[in-house]
C-alpha cells in the first residue's frame, strides 16, 4: 500500500510540474501615443525572459514566474532603467499592462494570453 500511495504522489507531483513548465502564447503590444508600433506572438516558457517589441532605444521581455504568474520588463537605456509590471493571467484574454507617460514620450506595453 505504501508502494501505491509513494507512485501516485510522484505521479501527481509530475503531473503539477508538466503543467506549470509548459509553454504560453502571448500577443504583446507596443503603442506608442496610442498608436500601434509593434505587435508581436511570444511564447513563453517558464523562468525564460523573452523578448518582443522594436522601439529604439527600449527593450521589451515577457517572463512566465509561475503557474500563471507573468512579468513585463521594459528597459530604457537613457535613464538607464528598467521597469516591470506583473500579472496573473489564467483565461484567454487576461492581460498584464505596463504605462509611462512623459511629457517627451507616452508608451503602453500589453500582453495578452492566447490559449
Amino acid at each position: 500500500m505504501k508502494k501505491l500511495i509513494l507512485v501516485f504522489s510522484f505521479l501527481f507531483t509530475l503531473t503539477m510540474w508538466a503543467k506549470a513548465s509548459t509553454a504560453d502564447s502571448l500577443m504583446c503590444t507596443v503603442k506608442m501615443s496610442t498608436e500601434i508600433v509593434s505587435e508581436d506572438e511570444v511564447i513563453a516558457p517558464l523562468g525564460i525572459a523573452k523578448s518582443f517589441g522594436e522601439l529604439d532605444p527600449y527593450r521589451f521581455k515577457i517572463t512566465k514566474l509561475g503557474d500563471a504568474q507573468f512579468e513585463v520588463e521594459v528597459f530604457d537605456p537613457s535613464l538607464p532603467a528598467r521597469s516591470y509590471s506583473q500579472g496573473i493571467l489564467r483565461q484567454a484574454g487576461d492581460e498584464v499592462k505596463w504605462a509611462f507617460w512623459s511629457s517627451d514620450v507616452l508608451l503602453d506595453v500589453a500582453c495578452r494570453l492566447k490559449k
